[in-house]
């Protein structure tokens, strides 16, 4: 049976921890990525796979443009 994984994200953590209001974010991947993102969350220790995608977000935003992601929470 062929299906589509949609994929909710609920984003938008700032290091301060405050309640912030949140956006949902979604996205469809193919099976493969979906059991692969499954096995790497069971190995690694994310709570679920919306914890996992925050993680990924965080980290490539940090890596790819760290001036922005520091003035995103500079502005908190």
């Amino acid at each position: 049976m062929a299906f589509s994984l949609m994929f909710t994200v609920v984003y938008l953590e700032r290091m301060s921890m405050k309640a912030e209001k949140t956006k949902v974010v979604a996205t469809r991947v193919t099976n493969r990525t979906a059991e692969l993102i499954d096995e790497f969350c069971r190995r690694d220790g994310h709570v679920n796979v919306a914890d996992f995608i925050r993680d990924a977000i965080r980290e490539k935003l940090q890596r790819e443009a760290p001036e922005l992601y520091r003035r995103f929470f500079e502005e908190a």
